[in-house]
């Protein structure tokens, strides 16, 4: 990796506010600062006061491949990153970002991101569940239908599950084994509460919680919002033999609002939201979880909006202002507050926005920061001195390869190129499939997704994938050396591989030493191929920096 000069790079650094002001949020200020000053002056008055220096911006070769995969879910073709090194426009990092979140890959990228949020395969819902539910996602995103909007058609879905896809949620969070087939209303609320609001309800089901003031009350008054609701052929048998389930919700008039506490003495509980505020089910008119919807994804509701910028300024940034990104409490408070209030603020404002949400994250300071350490930053972790060193996940991994090889680096799966299986290919291929294999995707994911929490996806960079990478066939009769070949010089080859893979140029000493490699080998092709089984098995080929 390279880097610019230091005097070119603080003067970059102050090119990056952006002029435009906002006005969000309940705090006064906003109106005379900037949502990207605010955010950046946390950030730096917090490695002020711990006398910790931040490292140098990024070079562009770095934020194209950064960016890239961080929006794109993989690594840019060559004549993007020739085009972009080229551009001398000051404004064509902005210009990028547009780029990539208006193309397919983002909605693609990020379903699937989400589908392993919402959906857990197992024993008890395996048949339930259909693939259907990640295009439908992806759709969503690339419409850049708004968060809230997302949110609520998830939350307040019914009907068949082929003909609305949102319903797979709750799907898979129901168990078709039992007699009858039902709605797992405790598994469901965990998910929503941690998910959308970024909070461990959860830990109360069972019991008080033991380190916070969340009673097991204040669990089953949420989880009595989705009491009522009702499965129908979702029995095994049935959706064994490609049934299609359904989701209603029951009126349930004469306990309506009201849920039994499994385990208990007959104890029950009444609706409430999950801050504590009673409701009175009651008297309400039309679906509780239409109401329950609509208070969790009001702009008042501030949860909401901070549960979603922490949890992508996390994905973007290598850890969230609240660690881990789902646990909200008094006692866990975020690193950096005003950052994460700015950015939620304006998240609101933008009408929960998600693409504005892209592209404010990757304009600030931090984001666009080298991963290159300086002494007095080495050990910084949570400060956002110098960008993270993330590691691929499995499924961008095997992206990034066959987008680096020019072929299709797993055969027997239809794929995009932005993510795992393609979403809308996989979705009908796999409409009615269940289970952890379908969810992976390729034998190739699986053999890297070792990671069973969709929070912490990161694959374990052991000795077996390191395996797989230096002997997999991967390499023979790859587009890439076929194209490889045809070029004029063995200077121009080199770089070609070098840009297919790293996304940057090699630098002279790299070209250097290539070139006499490739002069020593028994023949070109070969090699070329070793230069490339080289760059593939190198540390900044499956990293994200």
């Amino acid at each position: 990796m390279r880097y610019v000069a230091w005097v070119l790079v603080l003067f970059n650094l102050c090119c990056l506010a952006n002029e435009e002001t906002l006005t969000i949020g309940k705090r006064s200020e906003a109106s005379t600062a900037t949502v990207l000053e605010r955010i950046d002056a946390d950030i730096q008055a917090k490695l002020a006061e711990a006398t910790v220096p931040a490292s140098p911006q990024c070079s562009d070769a770095e934020f194209i491949r950064r960016a890239t995969l961080d929006i794109n879910g993989t690594l840019p073709t060559v004549e993007r990153v020739k085009a972009f090194l080229a551009d001398k426009n000051q404004h064509k990092r902005e210009a990028l970002v547009d780029e990539l979140v208006n193309d397919s890959d983002y909605g693609d990228y990020f379903a699937a991101i989400w589908f392993d949020l919402l959906v857990n395969p197992n024993d008890d819902n395996r048949n339930l569940i259909s693939h259907e539910f990640e295009p439908w996602l992806a759709e969503q995103f690339n419409a850049n239908k708004s968060w809230d909007k997302i949110v609520t058609s998830i939350l307040t879905a019914e009907g068949k599950r082929d003909e609305n896809p949102a319903t797979v949620f709750w799907f898979a969070n129901s168990d078709m084994n039992a007699k009858p087939a039902h709605v797992k209303t405790a598994d469901a609320v965990g998910k929503i509460t941690q998910r959308f609001l970024g909070t461990q309800f959860q830990c109360a089901e069972c019991h008080d919680h033991p380190f916070t003031p969340l009673k097991q009350t204040d669990f089953w008054g949420t989880a009595a919002f989705f009491g009522a609701l009702s499965l129908k052929d979702a029995q095994k048998k049935m959706v064994k033999a490609d049934g299609n389930p359904g989701l209603s919700e029951k009126s349930d008039k004469g306990k309506r609002g009201v849920i039994d506490i499994p385990d208990s003495k007959n104890d029950t509980a009444k609706t409430q939201y999950p801050d504590g505020t009673p409701f009175d089910a009651s008297t309400a008119n039309g679906s509780l979880r239409t109401i329950f919807a609509k208070w969790c994804t009001a702009p008042e509701n501030e949860q909401f909006s901070r549960a979603m910028a922490n949890r992508m300024w996390a994905h973007f940034c290598g850890r969230g202002f609240v660690m881990p990104v789902d646990d909200f409490r008094k006692n866990n408070k975020p690193t950096h507050p005003e950052a994460l209030d700015a950015l939620a603020q304006d998240f609101t404002a933008s009408g929960f926005d998600l693409k504005h949400l892209v592209r404010r994250i990757c304009a600030t300071q931090a984001y666009q920061r080298s991963s290159e350490t300086l002494p007095a930053n080495a050990n910084d972790t949570g400060l956002f001195s110098h960008a993270p060193l993330k590691m691929l996940t499995a499924s961008v991994l095997e992206s990034s390869l066959e987008q680096s090889l020019g072929n299709e680096f797993t055969a027997a799966n239809a794929r995009g190129k932005g993510n795992r299986p393609n979403a809308a290919a996989n979705g009908k291929a796999k409409k009615k499939a269940g289970g952890k294999k379908a969810a992976l995707g390729s034998p190739f994911e699986q053999a890297f997704a070792t990671s069973e929490e969709p929070d912490d996806p990161e694959y374990s960079h052991g000795v077996p994938q390191v395996l797989q990478l230096m002997n997999g066939g991967h390499l023979a009769g790859s587009a890439l050396l076929k194209s490889v070949g045809q070029a004029t010089t063995a200077k121009e080859a080199i770089e070609h591989l070098y840009l297919s893979t790293l996304s940057r140029p090699p630098s002279d000493k790299e070209a250097t030493r290539m070139q006499t490699f490739v002069d020593g080998a028994a023949t070109k092709t070969a090699g070329y191929q070793g230069v490339l089984w080289a760059l593939l098995n190198s540390s900044e080929y499956v990293l994200n920096h």
